[in-house]
């Protein structure tokens, strides 16, 4: 696998999803964790892998998250939604219970939000916006799932998967500016 960025949402305090997740993260090829909200970190065991974590994690605020939860994570409560950018791919994020969209989508290549509990891909024009469903209570016909974004010199490959498995759900492609 190519450098990638791992995308999450909606794990709700389940320890169990949270070690998997973390255990992608881990991987040398991971350029940062993207955690679209409702992490609800009061669970101790997500809290010690949040404090001993060797990867970049990158979360917004979802509806169910408590500041409180936070304190012993050694991660700042998060905010409710952010923008980064890695190899010229330009990114906004929001768990999407305030904001459901940028103002302004076509200044992003990957509008990423949470908070539905169900997977989707959708490309409009050149911007991709990518739900990666909920990793641990899925809702609809929906499975447990995340996201991962490849990343080569010249695009950018979107993917849902199954959490279990690592099955491609849906895939999308994004040419990368030079």
């Amino acid at each position: 696998m190519n450098n990638f960025l791992l995308v999450a949402s909606d794990v709700h305090s389940s320890s169990d999803v949270f070690e998997k997740l973390c255990s992608l993260a881990s991987s040398d090829k991971c350029l940062a964790f993207l955690y679209a909200g409702d992490l609800e970190a009061d669970d101790y065991f997500i809290q010690d892998c949040l404090r001993k974590r060797n990867f970049t994690f990158l979360p917004v605020r979802g509806n169910c998250d408590n500041p409180y939860d936070w304190t012993d994570t050694g991660v700042p409560f998060p905010p409710v939604m952010r923008t980064c950018s890695f190899a010229n791919l330009n990114i906004w994020m929001s768990h999407g219970h305030v904001y459901s969209e940028p103002d302004n989508p076509q200044d992003y290549d990957l509008v990423i939000t949470g908070h539905t509990h169900v997977n989707s891909i959708l490309k409009l024009g050149n911007t991709v916006f990518l739900n990666p469903g909920s990793a641990s209570r899925p809702r609809g016909r929906s499975c447990a799932s995340y996201a991962v974004v490849e990343i080569t010199d010249s695009l950018a490959l979107v993917s849902t998967r199954v959490l279990d498995s690592a099955v491609v759900i849906e895939q999308c492609e994004i040419r990368l500016k030079k």
